[in-house]
């Protein structure tokens, strides 16, 4: 199980149900992750939630983008891989770009 925070994203970004999608997808597809199906919700005003149902378990989004902020959760039923900084560290990263550690530490994307 991995929750990602994401944070001072561009409004923008995180407003659009393609672009959010779109990511979910990329990752997906870069876990090797099996995709059944897909439900996405923009809400009225601003936000948007995306889910993807994997054949093991599922990957979503929400989103609040006056914030600048989404919290991204991946569960799998698949062996762990490991995380950036390592686990329970925070890690970020602008796009493109490498992961930068609390340490100041970069690792590769």
């Amino acid at each position: 199980h991995a929750m990602l925070e994401v944070l001072d994203a561009p409004f923008d970004a995180l407003n659009s149900t393609d672009r959010v999608l779109g990511a979910l997808r990329a990752a997906a597809a870069s876990g090797n992750l099996t995709v059944l199906g897909e439900h996405v919700h923009a809400f009225p005003v601003m936000g948007v939630s995306v889910l993807l149902l994997l054949s093991e378990s599922h990957l979503s989004a929400h989103t609040w983008p006056e914030r600048g902020y989404a919290a991204v959760d991946l569960f799998t039923c698949g062996p762990p891989s490991s995380l950036p900084c390592g686990e329970h560290r925070p890690a970020r990263r602008e796009i493109p770009g490498d992961w930068r550690c609390p340490d100041d530490r970069s690792v590769p994307a």
